[in-house]
């Protein structure tokens, strides 16, 4: 099946960036957790203990990362559409 439109490179990047601060997220909600009931955990892992030191910095970053991402991949798709349209008239 031949793909209709061009692949935006911002798109597949989004998708990562996505991915990194769901993952964040979740782990940063587990530490949350954990932090209420502290008697059930049965030891410190070192991603919650990193998180719980640097947690609400790194998820600011991702923020940023991830709306600076959104915002290159929506205002670039109009280049790549047109670029790819010039290449099928040639």
């Amino acid at each position: 099946m031949k793909r209709n439109r061009p692949i935006n490179p911002f798109f597949p990047l989004l998708v990562v960036v996505s991915i990194v601060f769901v993952i964040t997220a979740c782990a940063y909600g587990v530490m949350a957790l954990r932090a209420i009931s502290p008697a059930a955990t049965g030891g410190r892992h070192p991603l919650l203990a990193f998180l719980d030191r640097h947690g609400m910095l790194l998820l600011m970053v991702e923020v940023g990362v991830l709306a600076a991402t959104s915002m290159l991949a929506m205002s670039t798709d109009r280049y790549w559409t047109e670029r790819d349209a010039q290449r099928r008239r040639k």
